[in-house]
């Protein structure tokens, strides 16, 4: 399965730590950027046309409590 780093860009812009993990398991790399304690990665197919699937991970520590993505927007009572 190939993915796009161009359409994640906006992602991991900002990022200090922005790397790929390639999960043993399932065959599937994935970009990543720390934020705090918190690691996100993504995987996007490099298809022609939408609708299409992603793949997203939040790894993070019991201590963060809670951890979210907004792909539009603001999420209500964000902290």
């Amino acid at each position: 399965m190939q993915f796009s780093l161009a359409a994640l860009l906006a992602f991991t812009a900002g990022s200090a730590t922005p790397g790929q993990y390639c999960d043993a398991a399932t065959g599937v790399c994935y970009y990543e950027a720390a934020a705090g304690n918190a690691t996100y990665r993504v995987a996007i197919p490099d298809v022609a046309a939408a609708p299409f699937d992603i793949l997203l991970q939040i790894v993070a520590p019991r201590s963060v409590g809670w951890a979210g993505v907004a792909w539009g927007g603001h999420m209500a009572e964000n902290p």
